[in-house]
């Protein structure tokens, strides 16, 4: 991870990660050295954005809430730039795959789509 700014004891640092044209699961984003407290997506092929994590990087799973009744994690649908502050969720997985759609119904992209994943470390 390249270091992008420093403020008030924290190091920023923005990953990004692709979904291939025609695909609608990003490659995936190691992100244990903080946690990821933003998401910049870019023009999408209209659709919402939702999470696949692993703990080990090789076994993924979608993102639920704990809610009484699970739902997927999911970011509104949209098709221009938008920035997002980060579920709270996402903190508990040191990896991750950013998906168009959710896992019953993905939404493949027209062309490669690159989303930044702003992530937050304390300096030590």
């Amino acid at each position: 991870m390249a270091v992008t700014q420093q403020l008030d004891g924290f190091n920023f640092d923005a990953l990004t990660v692709t979904i291939a044209n025609g695909a609608s699961l990003s490659d995936a984003a190691e992100v244990n050295a903080g946690d990821v407290v933003g998401i910049i997506v870019p023009t999408f092929t209209s659709a919402a954005v939702t999470f696949s994590v692993s703990a080990d990087g090789s076994t993924y799973v979608d993102l639920f809430d704990n809610a009484a009744t699970p739902a997927e994690v999911t970011l509104p649908a949209g098709t221009h730039n938008k920035g997002y502050l980060a579920p709270l969720a996402l903190a508990a997985f040191p990896f991750l795959k950013v998906r168009s759609g959710t896992a019953a119904l993905p939404a493949n992209q027209g062309a490669a789509r690159t989303v930044t994943l702003v992530v937050q470390a304390v300096v030590s």
